[in-house]
C-alpha cells in the first residue's frame, strides 16, 4: 500500500482513476512482486482495491464518488 502511495503521491498528486492505479499495480507487481503473497499477485485488481481501501481507512488518500483518488496532504 505505501508503495503505491508513493508512486500516486510522486505521479498522479491531482488524482488517478482506476486504469491509471492498474496500471501502477502492475509495475510494482513485476519489481516487487516476488516478495509479496502469491495471492496478492496473481489478482493485481483486488491488491488495488486493498491497498486503496488500507490508505483510505489511514486517511492517507480520499476517493471521490467516479473513484478518482487523491493523496492527502499527510501522504506527502
Amino acid at each position: 500500500a505505501l508503495l503505491l502511495l508513493a508512486t500516486l503521491s510522486d505521479h498522479h498528486g491531482g488524482g488517478a482513476d482506476t486504469k491509471a492505479l492498474d496500471d501502477e499495480v502492475g509495475h510494482l507487481v513485476g519489481r516487487y512482486g516476488r516478495f509479496w503473497r502469491k495471492d496478492a499477485v496473481a489478482d493485481p485488481t483486488a491488491l488495488r482495491q486493498e491497498a486503496v481501501e488500507l490508505l483510505r481507512s489511514m486517511g492517507l488518500v480520499a476517493v471521490d464518488s467516479a473513484g478518482i483518488v487523491r493523496p492527502k496532504p499527510a501522504a506527502a
